[in-house]
């Protein structure tokens, strides 16, 4: 049993499921807007001595709030680190709505690199992911990544590659 601030009111409380908990609930607060405590909650998951996947899916949290306060280089920083974690987090990541951790990280970094500007970075990104998808057979994820690849490349005035890409999608 956890109070909400995630310590135990259990004697010898398993430490993986305090840093489930508190990851759950950073991302809960994230999403209502509590930006301060969403920061804390993650902070105690991360010294709550996670195992390699959960220590994953916490840095894939800490980006998401990075971007969430503009922070880009710090986003791309902590992306790039979830993405180096995917192999080892992706056991878990099915069980906390994370069907394909690497192919979502390949995307979430390609996005952070289109708001900076870097469109070759973004675009090779793009690609990656959707490779990922559709190793993953992921019809869904794979018609989105489509639609945005499409998207860029009529920004970029590649109009037959843009047509291609969005029939693809459809």
């Amino acid at each position: 049993v956890l109070d909400v601030g995630g310590e135990s009111t259990r004697p010898g409380a398993e430490p993986v499921a305090v840093c489930e908990y508190l990851l759950s609930l950073a991302r809960l607060l994230r999403a209502e807007g509590h930006r301060d405590r969403a920061a804390e909650a993650i902070a105690r998951a991360l010294r709550s001595d996670p195992s390699p996947a959960l220590a994953g899916l916490c840095k894939v949290e800490l980006a998401e709030q990075a971007e969430g306060r503009g922070d880009l280089a710090g986003a791309r920083a902590l992306f790039s680190e979830s993405l180096a974690c995917a192999p080892a987090a992706q056991p878990l990541a099915p069980w906390h709505a994370e069907l394909e951790l690497k192919a979502r990280m390949e995307a979430r970094l390609a996005g952070v690199y289109l708001q900076q500007g870097d469109l070759k970075a973004a675009w090779a990104g793009l690609q990656r992911a959707l490779e990922a998808w559709q190793r993953a057979r992921h019809p869904f994820a794979e018609a989105r990544l489509l639609a945005n690849l499409g998207t860029r490349a009529a920004q970029r005035s590649k109009l037959d590659d843009a047509t291609r890409l969005f029939e693809a999608a459809v």
